[in-house]
């Protein structure tokens, strides 16, 4: 039975606890937008002096000046690894078209890409042999 008085009571405690909030939530927010709306809320208080005021400003204006360096150091750094990167997609993209390019040339003469290194080789290794043969290594002269 304490259990049930004890749960009931954490109830009633809790509602009221939230509908005071509810209403003070209600409350703070029409407030705040009518500071807002009139500007009430953002007034200067009467004991800051004039001295007080000039470097409360040069320290708000130093605070700006290096937050927006950072932020624009910041989009930089974005803008240039985003330019980075349409850079490499660009060469890998050119690089895709020269090789089809190629394997489609040589699809057209009737050879592929392997036929076409084992000719190189075939004409270096006739080179070798002839320069072994005639002892003249041709363009050396």
């Amino acid at each position: 039975m304490d259990i049930a008085a004890d749960l009931g009571s954490e109830a009633k405690r809790h509602s009221q606890h939230v509908g005071k909030s509810a209403i003070s939530g209600v409350r703070d927010f029409g407030t705040e937008f009518i500071k807002q709306l009139f500007g009430g809320g953002n007034s200067v208080p009467a004991n800051v002096s004039d001295d007080q005021l000039a470097q409360m400003d040069s320290n708000d204006k130093a605070f700006s000046d290096a937050a927006y360096l950072d932020t624009r150091a910041r989009i930089m750094a974005i803008y240039e690894e985003y330019r980075m990167k349409r850079l490499k997609e660009e060469e890998e993209r050119r690089e895709k078209e020269r090789l089809e390019s190629q394997q489609k040339m040589a699809r057209l003469r009737g050879e592929t890409i392997v036929q076409k290194q084992q000719k190189q080789q075939d004409i270096a290794n006739a080179m070798g042999k002839a320069s072994a043969e005639t002892g003249r290594s041709y363009g050396a002269e």
